[in-house]
């Protein structure tokens, strides 16, 4: 793996802050990373004010993304906070995540939390304090996840099963025989 652009790290190694690793595996979404780096860098200040540290790691999938993504980075002045892997192969999202993990241990200050997320979305304000928040009250707990919504707020009924004619049939004429 080859990182490029920026060197996040919290300043203090022994830092009280809880550090979470932001990890998007990018194949040809330069765009959709650009924007949703844009909502966790205004995360990054809301999160900072609960003691939660952002740093992010893109993962390029091989997809000849990094240099466009490097320079975003630089533009953006993210360098303290974003990295940019090129993969040495295209994997498949559970390589790229792999990839991301090992970086993250590897790194001088281990994250405390990894937060995994599709190129295609975007963090709304609070998500993350919410997610660690979470985390910490509930100790047994090993994995939390934040909701999917749609732009308007709306919760996104897909969690657990992609639509399909049968589905959306089942939904609009609410009968119940495919959906719960």
């Amino acid at each position: 793996m080859n990182v490029k652009a920026g060197a996040p790290s919290v300043a203090d190694p022994h830092s009280a802050l809880s550090v979470v690793e932001v990890i998007i595996v990018s194949y040809k979404t330069s765009t959709l990373v650009t924007k949703l780096l844009n909502s966790l860098a205004l995360e990054r200040i809301a999160a900072a004010k609960h003691g939660i540290a952002i740093r992010a790691l893109v993962v390029d999938n091989a997809s000849g993304d990094a240099q466009t993504l490097n320079r975003t980075v630089v533009e953006s002045g993210w360098l303290d906070w974003v990295e940019i892997a090129e993969s040495p192969r295209n994997g498949g999202f559970a390589y790229g995540n792999n990839l991301g993990f090992r970086h993250g241990f590897a790194s001088a200050r281990v994250p405390d939390y990894f937060f995994l997320l599709n190129p295609d979305t975007e963090v709304r304000l609070g998500a993350v304090s919410s997610l660690v928040g979470f985390i910490a009250q509930h100790r047994r707990a090993g994995i939390a996840a934040s909701s999917l919504e749609g732009r308007d707020g709306t919760l996104w009924p897909f969690a657990f099963r992609f639509p399909s004619l049968c589905s959306e049939l089942d939904q609009g004429l609410r009968v119940g025989v495919v959906t719960w």
